[in-house]
């Protein structure tokens, strides 16, 4: 007898629910790994910005911790920036939603926009050459040079070469001629509106103080120039005329001034740092070991000298402010940095207070 089996197999619906329910998992799988792959993009943009931030922000703090001379160019807000995370070059506005105004400024210490005058009134302008004639290699009695300039100096021109010259008056010559050299490449580096005068860092636009609680003012920075010394490597010399010497005494016989030692001075770096919208860009410049410069001759300049794409900044219809905000207090030669950085509309902001390690370098001796 003969069994007949009742084998219809899939029936259409259960074939579409099927094809449903595969349909639904596949999205969720599908929907889940382009979750992940969206949060692990976010995670390595915020991982790059925060990265580049840091990075940028520590270079820079490095830099003016160990200056010996500083300049700052840029601009002096009406109020704080209240920069947007959300998108790069907005209108400049305060915290209130108020437009923020920009005034160029030029910053120096007193006793740097002093030598400039004293330089300029009493010689060719020079500030190096000046410095060499009354506290050179050649002087041999610097107080009688100081009294024979001051001789025909009033008593605010008086005032002025006393502010630098307690500054240089027991430099060996070559600091003396370095410092004067910084001060000439600061007024023929200069990218500032055509008629910007320059201010103190203690000046009461910079830092003021009512009843106690001190004010300060904001700067925005497009240009940072800063002088300081570095070991000598001759390796690193291509015309070894410029390795500087000085003498000291022989601890054998210190007061024989025949048998002095000659040893190799310091050379010394001027660094710029360069802020322009978006970007910064970093300029190294050595006195002897030239082998280290940035190569300014390159064909790529001056995107050879670029170290950062990523700065956020404000936008008037006018001009670019680049984020890099600074306030100065000459009198404790420290000012705080407040960078902002943005990419992809992911933001990023370095804060921190650099306290400079040498001394009278925003302001001078009493």
């Amino acid at each position: 007898m003969n069994i007949l089996k009742n084998n219809k197999g899939v029936t259409l619906i259960e074939l579409l629910v099927s094809l449903t329910i595969l349909a639904l998992l596949s999205t969720a799988v599908i929907g889940i790994m382009t979750s992940n792959t969206q949060v692990f993009r976010k995670n390595k943009t915020d991982i790059a910005i925060q990265t580049n931030a840091e990075e940028v922000y520590n270079k820079l703090s490095e830099d003016i911790m160990q200056a010996r001379y500083i300049y700052v160019e840029g601009y002096l807000a009406s109020a704080p920036l209240s920069v947007s995370t959300r998108e790069v070059g907005a209108e400049p506005k305060d915290a209130s939603g108020g437009t923020v105004t920009f005034t160029p400024i030029r910053l120096l210490k007193a006793s740097d926009i002093n030598l400039m005058q004293i330089a300029t009134d009493f010689g060719s302008g020079d500030c190096d050459n000046y410095l060499e004639t009354i506290v050179g290699s050649a002087v041999t009695d610097r107080p009688a040079v100081e009294q024979v300039q001051k001789s025909t100096m009033s008593d605010t021109q008086k005032d002025q070469f006393d502010s630098f010259y307690e500054n240089v008056k027991n430099l060996e010559w070559y600091e003396a001629r370095r410092y004067g050299e910084f001060v000439d490449y600061v007024k023929g580096s200069s990218t500032a509106p055509t008629g910007t005068g320059f201010t103190a860092f203690n000046s009461s636009s910079i830092k003021s103080i009512t009843s106690g609680v001190n004010t300060y003012g904001n700067v925005y920075i497009t240009k940072l120039v800063m002088e300081y010394s570095v070991p000598m490597d001759n390796s690193k010399v291509t015309d070894t005329s410029k390795i500087e010497t000085y003498n000291y005494s022989n601890p054998q016989d210190p007061n024989d001034p025949a048998s002095d030692l000659t040893a190799n001075a310091p050379d010394y770096c001027i660094a710029t740092y360069t802020f322009s919208a978006n970007k910064m860009y970093v300029e190294y410049d050595y006195h002897a070991m030239d082998r280290l410069d940035t190569n300014l001759t390159d064909a790529s300049y001056p995107e050879n000298t670029l170290y950062s794409t990523l700065l956020n900044y404000v936008d008037d219809g006018t001009d670019k402010y680049s984020a890099v905000g600074a306030q100065f207090d000459a009198e404790t030669d420290s000012f705080k940095l407040e960078m902002h950085f943005t990419d992809k509309k992911m933001n990023y902001t370095d804060t921190g207070m650099t306290k400079i390690r040498n001394s009278y370098v925003l302001h001078d001796a009493n």
